[in-house]
């Protein structure tokens, strides 16, 4: 696993784009990025094994928990950050359901993420 290789996925251009610079400021160099549910299981399913995958929880077509059931079987040992504009009750109970699944989950942002929020 490469110390640095994190998957950002994230369908909203400019969001995605944020968090991109946001995690070059914390020195992250190896930042792989999907804009999709589809784009993001080919990543998951790749050979690519990541420290940390940030994740919206609102994809377009895709059901995110299923997507993350899947990140379980193929990048356990992978931290996870939620990200979303829903309610922190709803991160939070995924944030449970995640951790259930055995995922590493480290946090549950609200949009917009916050330099100082993902710094921890």
């Amino acid at each position: 696993m490469s110390e640095n290789r994190v998957l950002v996925i994230e369908d909203d251009e400019l969001a995605r784009l944020a968090l991109v610079q946001q995690l070059r400021k914390l020195g992250k160099t190896l930042i792989d990025e999907a804009a999709d549910g589809d784009s993001a299981s080919r990543a998951i399913e790749g050979s690519a094994q990541y420290e940390l995958i940030i994740a919206d929880l609102m994809l377009p077509g895709h059901d995110a928990v299923e997507l993350l059931r899947a990140t379980a079987g193929r990048q356990a040992q992978a931290g996870l950050i939620l990200v979303s504009a829903l309610g922190d009750s709803l991160l939070r109970s995924v944030a449970v359901l995640c951790r259930e699944r055995g995922l590493r989950v480290l946090g549950a942002l609200r949009k917009p993420v916050r330099h100082e929020a993902l710094a921890q």
